[in-house]
């Protein structure tokens, strides 16, 4: 009789990953990743096993993400970092996990839970409800308490910038409106990517029409001389720079009633103003860089602002 050929060896286990955590119980799956994960050492062989194992870097080590898990075996691995919802079925970034992570990076990429504050990552959720139910007079962060012990908070105040220590209003109604503002969390202006959701962090934080973006009102100060016919006689007009000698104008950059003095030497022609997004901007930057030239109609001033001679 012919002989009888030897039993097939058996089928190597799958490769853990993503993708085959259907093959594992919860358990060895969760037990799988973590170990993986772990075993990375560097923020660069952490993130680069993102999609294979859902490893994220807190700043110190290699975790696992909360999201990976879909139990709660799995998401009891992370300890206080992760939370699991019963009702939703899903894990989570905990209230106070966000405080696991160490650099700004990992913090804001930790699934858009968290922000990061004066060197400490915080739950924007939880800092919201906490600043919400603050009045203006506790808004402020206490020098007697140790920054990462604190809630980051902010008041805001809608449509405003801070020039001279005054909050300025910079919308379009001639009648500044009288806002009463609110203790918002203090978030960094650069998450913002439109107008709108910046104005939700007004004062400290401006948009930038100009340049498109979401900039710190302080970071611009420090830069510039801010302008507005709504500011104290101090700021209402523009004067020469002090490093050239030269004429500047106010550029309208951060609304229709607010931005900063901005150098002629810039805009080698009339027609060159004409880049600037406010069209109050770039009439301001026509006659005050270029006066022999005509304004258009189109940039004629329709508005009922009176402006000072120089702004």
């Amino acid at each position: 009789p012919a002989p009888i050929p030897p039993p097939e060896p058996p089928a190597p286990p799958p490769a853990l990953s993503l993708l085959t955590r259907h093959l594992f119980s919860p358990s060895a799956f969760a037990l799988g990743v973590v170990e993986r994960c772990a075993a990375r050492t560097t923020p660069a062989s952490c993130l680069g096993d993102k999609d294979l194992y859902g490893c994220t870097w807190t700043g110190v080590a290699c975790q696992v993400g909360c999201a990976t898990f879909e139990s709660q075996i799995g998401c009891d691995t992370q300890g206080s970092l992760c939370a699991f919802d019963q009702d939703a079925g899903v894990c989570s970034f905990a209230t106070h996990g966000c405080a696991a992570y160490r650099d700004i990076a990992s913090c804001t990429t930790a699934g858009g839970a968290c922000d990061w504050s004066e060197g400490t990552c915080f739950d924007i959720a939880r800092a919201n409800i906490v600043c919400h139910a603050t009045s203006q007079e506790e808004c402020r962060r206490d020098p007697a308490v140790p920054i990462a012990e604190q809630i980051p908070c902010t008041w805001h105040v809608e449509e405003t910038i801070e020039i001279a220590d005054a909050r300025v209003y910079t919308g379009a109604d001639a009648a500044a409106p009288n806002s009463t503002g609110l203790c918002v969390a203090e978030r960094r202006c650069a998450v913002f990517t439109n107008s709108h959701d910046c104005a939700q962090l007004s004062p400290r934080c401006v948009f930038n029409f100009d340049q498109g973006a979401c900039v710190s009102s302080r970071r611009v100060r420090e830069r510039h001389r801010l302008c507005s016919p709504n500011a104290d006689e101090r700021h209402r007009s523009c004067r020469e720079d002090p490093q050239t000698g030269g004429a500047t104008f106010c550029n309208f950059s951060f609304g229709p009633a607010a931005g900063f003095c901005q150098r002629c030497g810039a805009f080698a022609s009339a027609d060159a103003c004409d880049a600037l997004f406010s069209d109050r901007g770039a009439r301001r930057c026509r006659a005050k860089c270029f006066p022999d030239e005509p304004i258009p109609a189109r940039l004629r001033d329709h508005t009922t602002y009176e402006y000072p001679a120089g702004y």
